[in-house]
């Protein structure tokens, strides 16, 4: 009998292989278990430059594979979609359940989707002349709440929080790909700047000024996105005295 299929790199984390998305050469993929008689098997190939791998020859037993995913990925979400032929197949430690494999059965169903964690987050800063850009010299803002929001390819929500850092930052990393948006939390005594000025996505200000949320924004593997700002101004005050000046000499 035949086991064998496909590795791919799992794009938009949905756990199905869409059209389009890359296969991945050189994954290791060992297959183990025992044949009919109860002899130990121990099979060791990789994919190929299609991402393809085969391990041919077998006797009818029950056997397993696990897949060794490449340096900085992870397994995407298993057992996705209807088809099993265009699903991945690997839990996260790499391994697919048993299959009994039949006599002359050819199986090439055993599939595993990879992505690279992708990121999102950047900076909160005192936008002291309120043109809802950041100038050289305007003051970080450390401190302030953020929360992601938002769902995974595959559909799992996602709720993380974070504050910035003494330098304003804030990150969100090791995100499966999916659709996320942040809100920030607006410091006490500031007022959220205007939103999308100027021709630069890196320095502006993404915040709505009511709600603090974000625009929503799909994620594909190992995309890092650090364009998501928000700035803040505090409101000043301008007034003072109307007298009349009865003796005319300019002075109250």
């Amino acid at each position: 009998g035949t086991i064998g299929d496909y590795v791919w790199t799992d794009t938009n984390g949905n756990g199905i292989q869409d059209a389009g998305e890359p296969g991945v050469s050189g994954v290791t993929v060992v297959l183990t278990g025992t044949d009919g008689n109860g002899n130990p098997v121990n099979l060791t190939t990789t994919t190929n430059a299609s991402g393809n791998y085969t391990f041919t020859g077998l006797v009818p037993g029950t056997y397993k594979v696990t897949f060794t995913a490449p340096t900085g990925t992870t397994f995407t979400a298993l057992d996705q979609g209807s088809n099993d032929g265009l699903d991945s197949d690997a839990m996260p430690n790499g391994m697919t359940v048993s299959e009994v494999l039949t006599s002359g059965e050819t199986n090439t169903s055993y599939d595993a989707g990879v992505y690279n964690p992708a990121s999102l987050g950047n900076y909160v800063w005192e936008d002291t002349n309120a043109n809802g850009i950041q100038d050289s010299g305007e003051p970080v803002i450390s401190g302030v709440t953020v929360v992601l929001t938002g769902t995974t390819g595959a559909g799992v929500a996602v709720s993380l929080t974070t504050t910035t850092d003494a330098s304003g930052i804030y990150l969100f990393s090791n995100l499966a790909p999916g659709t996320y948006k942040v809100t920030f939390t607006a410091p006490t005594g500031y007022t959220t700047t205007f939103p999308d000025k100027g021709s630069n996505d890196a320095l502006d200000s993404d915040a709505d000024r009511t709600t603090g949320m974000t625009v929503t924004e799909v994620l594909t593997s190992g995309e890092n996105n650090l364009t998501y700002d928000a700035g803040y101004f505090k409101t000043g005050t301008i007034g003072d005295y109307v007298w009349t000046d009865t003796n005319g000499n300019g002075i109250q």
